[in-house]
């Protein structure tokens, strides 16, 4: 299902865990899900402004900031750090295509009507998070 969309590479990923200092075992299904972490927003719209990391790293920390928005679990993120987190990635085309790669894999059909509308809805919301 991920074949022509963005997916974060092993190497990014093994970057990030530890630049990150990430609680990663290794057997992560979902890294993206599994290590959101929307405490940690601030900290990582902050190294993903600094222009200090390649663009293959930036796009899977964006990922995962994305994925730690919408999964914030009872944690509240303020307005100033979504906007942040918005304008950093409008700031950078090519992870923006990236984002918008990654998310329009949950479009294609399933077969299963339910679950395409869940994703739908899904899209909506992260379409609005990018918009």
């Amino acid at each position: 299902m991920t074949e022509g969309y963005f997916w974060p590479s092993a190497q990014a990923v093994d970057h990030l865990n530890a630049l990150l200092d990430l609680p990663a075992t290794g057997r992560e299904q979902d890294w993206e899900v599994e290590l959101a972490d929307a405490a940690r927003l601030d900290e990582w719209v902050e190294l993903l402004d600094g222009g200090s990391l390649e663009q293959s790293d930036r796009s899977a920390l964006a990922l995962l900031m994305t994925c730690s928005i919408l999964y914030a679990d009872g944690v509240v993120v303020r307005q100033s750090t979504l906007d942040r987190v918005r304008s950093t990635l409008h700031r950078d085309p090519a992870v923006l295509a990236d984002m918008k790669s990654y998310w329009a894999r949950f479009l294609q059909p399933t077969g299963d009507t339910k679950l395409d509308a869940e994703n739908a809805e899904f899209c909506r919301n992260v379409t609005h998070m990018l918009a």
